[in-house]
């Protein structure tokens, strides 16, 4: 697979994860994230506030809402 062909899937993906977030009501999205972090904290050896800190940074360094910070910690472990 190309670079090319890899960016393309990578933003389908993220697309993709995104319209799923958004179809989950509150209580699901705060499960879906608290399961994001846990995965999040054991595959890159994070703790939790760490986890926290970074969060925040996707949210304000590019202007995103839970939904694409979310997404983002998805669809990143896919392509490593």
């Amino acid at each position: 697979m190309s670079m090319h062909e890899i960016e393309s899937e990578k933003i389908r993906m993220f697309r993709y994860v995104m319209s799923r977030f958004s179809l989950l009501g509150p209580q699901q999205l705060v499960k879906a994230k608290e399961k994001i972090k846990m995965k999040t904290m054991e595959t890159c050896r994070l703790d939790s506030q760490e986890f926290e800190d970074l969060f925040e940074d996707l949210q304000k360094e590019n202007d995103w809402d839970d939904i694409s910070a979310m997404a983002y910690f998805e669809t990143s472990v896919m392509f490593e």
